[in-house]
């Protein structure tokens, strides 16, 4: 699993999903309020690796980045929380947030752990930042029409696109490097000094395993 995720090794997902079925992405992807799920997509095996029927947006994968670092919960964030008029009526009155649980904490700090090795050893090399941990995914489509970069650290996530508003090919050296130096330099802002690892939740241990016996 660390070694298909680092190298983008894409058969391994796909496996994965005719093995255990296809409600195992789509179910979470409905919690997560995915905003191009697509009635077409429960019978879409492509979706394995990303191969949406209508795509995805960057809103979409940063939510689904930060359900992971939130210990898999999905939380709805709002931009406004409330509105006020000049004479102290009020419009848009302060609503919760949603959280819904859609991963268990061990399972999501597995993963975050090994999309560390995407950035620290894999395809996601040229988006590390000195100080910050970062877990994170590259993406590309065929005939290199689209160049993603997913990553998140313990307070933020960020998903970064680089395309044509009319799909064509990217320049190669676009498609392997544009979107990770974007989030590179996102990441720097945001973590001027740093950041502070993922935290481990008690059901994960660690124990030396010796593999001759």
């Amino acid at each position: 699993m660390r070694k298909a995720v680092s190298n983008s090794s894409n058969t391994i997902p796909f496996d994965i999903l005719l093995r255990e079925g296809i409600t195992m992405a789509t179910t979470p992807l409905e919690k997560m309020q995915f905003t191009g799920l697509s009635y077409l997509d429960s019978s879409n095996y492509s979706i394995a690796v990303g191969g949406f029927t209508k795509g995805v947006t960057t809103l979409d994968m940063a939510k689904a980045y930060s359900t992971i670092a939130n210990s898999g919960e999905y939380i709805t964030s709002k931009i406004v929380t409330k509105i006020i008029t000049q004479d102290d009526k009020l419009l848009v009155s302060p609503t919760d947030r949603l959280i819904k649980r859609v991963y268990s904490p061990d399972a999501s700090y597995l993963m975050l752990d090994v999309m560390k090795g995407v950035i620290n050893e894999g395809t996601g090399y040229l988006a590390r930042t000195p100080g910050v941990v970062l877990a994170g995914k590259t993406g590309t489509t065929n005939e290199d029409k689209d160049s993603w970069f997913c990553g998140v650290t313990r307070d933020y996530s960020v998903a970064t696109w680089v395309g044509y508003d009319t799909p064509k090919s990217l320049p190669r050296s676009v498609v392997n490097s544009s979107a990770m130096l974007i989030s590179k330099d996102i990441v720097q802002i945001l973590h001027p000094n740093g950041s502070k690892d993922f935290e481990r939740p008690t059901t994960v241990v660690e124990n030396y395993i010796d593999w001759n016996s």
